[in-house]
């Protein structure tokens, strides 16, 4: 009965003798998996998009973040964009997804757009290769980048980014701010008193213009990994 249902992008629709889930996209009915594919619900601010179309998304923004999807499951985005499972990353704890094309989702290279995409005073960010750990050889290096797109502030150096960072004791390790361009790439040095010993650490974001709405994300969960080698020097044999 469900293949004779209209098409309407956007609707889902669940099989009762299968268990699968179809889906409307903007171009055919699909299946969200296999028989008893779930249908979960994200609340990701920052939604990672990959250069191979692929996107991120921190098991920890999922609803129920009890629950591990599995490959076909259906995650609805606060934003109002469909995502299709792919993979686990358990050492990240990243969904790798792809994103499903429905009118009105949001969907498409960009990232999660405002709740009124005709609202020109909000600011649309893109991150860029977010990643949650590093080594902590690296702290110097580990950067946060993301595009900010800020259609009413979009003359030279018309936006005011700032930034907090917290480990896992909520106290402050680090703070900063620039002046940076609409449509430029922006990369925050937020690694660098980062530690092993402060567990998760949190990157508080804020971007401001003249004549745009304030944005405001916190990235979650970031861990700086200190790499040891040990030599047992007392069974070495030459």
């Amino acid at each position: 009965m469900i293949k004779l249902q209209n098409h309407e992008a956007g609707s889902l629709y669940f099989s009762t003798d299968t268990g699968h889930i179809y889906l409307d996209t903007d171009t055919e009915r699909i299946t969200m998996g296999g028989s008893g594919a779930a249908v979960l619900y994200a609340s990701a601010e920052n939604v990672v998009e990959y250069t191979n179309d692929t996107y991120g998304i921190s098991r920890d923004d999922l609803e129920d973040d009890s629950i591990l999807p599995k490959r076909g499951d259906l995650i609805i985005n606060k934003d109002g964009r469909f995502f299709k499972v792919n993979t686990y990353s358990e050492s990240t704890n990243e969904l790798n997804c792809i994103l499903i094309a429905v009118s009105g989702s949001g969907g498409g290279p960009g990232g999660p757009g405002p709740s009124d995409p005709t609202d020109e005073r909000y600011i649309n960010v893109t991150y860029k290769n977010l990643k949650y750990s590093f080594l902590y050889s690296d702290a110097q290096h580990y950067t946060i980048e993301f595009i900010p797109i800020a259609t009413l502030d979009a003359g030279k150096n018309g936006l005011n980014v700032s930034y907090t960072v917290r480990n896992d004791r909520n106290s402050i390790v680090d703070t900063g701010s620039m002046s940076v361009t609409s449509g430029d790439l922006v990369s925050l040095p937020v690694g660098k008193n980062m530690t092993p010993d402060g567990g998760l650490h949190a990157v508080d974001i804020e971007i401001r213009g003249a004549n745009s709405y304030v944005y405001t994300n916190t990235i979650k969960k970031i861990r700086c990994v200190d790499l040891k080698i040990e030599t047992d020097t007392d069974n070495f044999v030459s």
